[in-house]
């Protein structure tokens, strides 16, 4: 990832324009996201189902003083016979995040190629908007 950082985020003086870092847990991935997005920074994280449940109080804070920042949320739906085929719906929750009392935009792509163009659409979404954007995309395992 930083090799690949290095190729697109280098600017003209030489120096990084960038930062990867690793977080102990979802609070702690959150509370970066949102104090990079306090400083004005363009920022992200990403989380699997349960993950997201952990980083609701920080979402709510995030909500109301107005700060952007993107959260990607990997699930991962396994074909079985016992899942209803709405199964994937319920990751709409997260539009809910904190207590119910915020509204977050999230976006739902449906193939790879939306992956890709709704990243660069979540993070202006939560620029223009000032708020959390999340993006969903739904992994599929056999």
């Amino acid at each position: 990832m930083i090799e690949y950082m290095k190729d697109y985020r280098i600017g003209p003086d030489g120096k990084a324009t960038f930062a990867i870092v690793q977080a102990e847990d979802e609070l702690a991935a959150i509370g970066m996201v949102i104090g990079a997005g306090w400083a004005g920074a363009r920022s992200m994280t990403a989380t699997a189902g349960p993950g997201i449940s952990l980083m609701s109080e920080f979402a709510g804070l995030a909500y109301y003083a107005e700060i952007p920042g993107v959260i990607w949320i990997f699930n991962v739906s396994v074909p079985q016979p016992a899942f209803h085929p709405h199964f994937a719906r319920r990751h709409s929750r997260h539009c809910f995040l904190s207590h119910g009392d915020t509204k977050h935009i999230m976006l739902i792509p449906n193939s790879v190629a939306e992956c890709f163009t709704m990243a660069s659409d979540a993070f202006n979404l939560a620029e223009q908007f000032q708020t959390l954007s999340s993006s969903c995309p739904i992994l599929i395992s056999a």
